[in-house]
């Protein structure tokens, strides 16, 4: 194996537990717990930075040594609830409630990104989930329906259509998919300008709340509440799973997925489990 991935497990708002898997090429690692949640993941060529729900950064060496906890620039009057991280292109992202966003080119250093997300007087302020981008622009989602997107410069509101909690949103055959609660899945050109295409709602067959978009194998697939989803098209198919999946994550080489699973001797219990054609998945032994 010569990709590194994490997955993240059982991090929410009504829940402060966390479970971190994590591989680099010399294998799968034990990770010090947190005092804190971890919400996200983000991998640098030399180490895991552990993203925490209020802002922590745990930095673990892949090739060991110091582990380095620091937090990310927030201020009082604008306390700070992460809801994703990512690594675009050459830079690292994350974002939260009170649509902050912080930059960084190294997950070290972070800079504040915020100009054009002040909600106005008479605007609902809404929080953002994760963010995805393609070149110099970048587009941002969350809470009720929101979708910023920038070129460089300020944030500019993009019309989505829907008032869903947006989750996660991906870069994709030249187009920008979005999903979001209630079985919601958009796709479109995330462009503000007039006579812009928009957005279109895919249809997805369930009402389950689909939180997570990764690319594998050239295919985009959609995690949602016990259901991993394949798009094919402008249309989606179920992915048969050994267990109701909870989180995925891709390397180079192969999709990993936590999923719940039965045992012979009791309940389910969570496994990992990982496919090479993001089709058929073997327990991870």
């Amino acid at each position: 194996m010569t990709g590194k991935l994490a997955i993240v497990v059982g991090c929410d708002d009504d829940d402060e537990s966390t479970t971190v898997f994590a591989t680099s090429p010399a294998g799968w690692a034990d990770l010090p717990p947190t005092r804190w949640p971890t919400v996200a993941c983000l991998v640098t060529d030399d180490s895991l930075v552990n993203v925490g729900v209020n802002g922590q950064l745990q930095r673990v060496p892949w090739a060991g040594g110091e582990i380095v906890v620091t937090e990310l620039p927030g201020t009082p009057a604008l306390p700070l609830r992460v809801q994703g991280a990512r690594r675009v292109g050459g830079r690292f992202y994350v974002c939260g409630l009170f649509r902050q966003v912080f930059a960084s080119p190294d997950a070290v250093v972070w800079t504040a990104m915020n100009d054009g997300l002040a909600a106005g007087p008479d605007e609902e302020l809404t929080g953002l989930s994760n963010v995805a981008g393609h070149g110099a622009t970048l587009v941002a989602v969350g809470v009720h329906g929101t979708v910023f997107r920038t070129d460089g410069g300020p944030w500019r509101r993009v019309p989505a259509g829907v008032r869903a909690w947006l989750k996660d949103v991906a870069r994709h055959v030249g187009a920008y998919w979005i999903c979001g609660k209630g079985g919601v899945l958009l796709v479109g050109d995330a462009a503000d300008d007039a006579g812009s295409a928009g957005f279109s709602r895919v249809a997805t067959g369930t009402m389950a709340d689909l939180r997570s978009l990764r690319t594998f194998r050239e295919d985009l697939y959609v995690l949602g509440d016990r259901v991993l989803l394949r798009v094919e098209g402008t249309s989606v198919v179920p992915v048969p799973t050994p267990g109701p999946p909870v989180a995925i994550d891709v390397c180079d080489e192969a999709m990993w997925m936590v999923a719940d699973a039965s045992t012979d001797s009791g309940p389910e219990q969570r496994r990992l489990f990982v496919s090479a054609d993001g089709r058929t998945f073997t327990r991870h032994e």
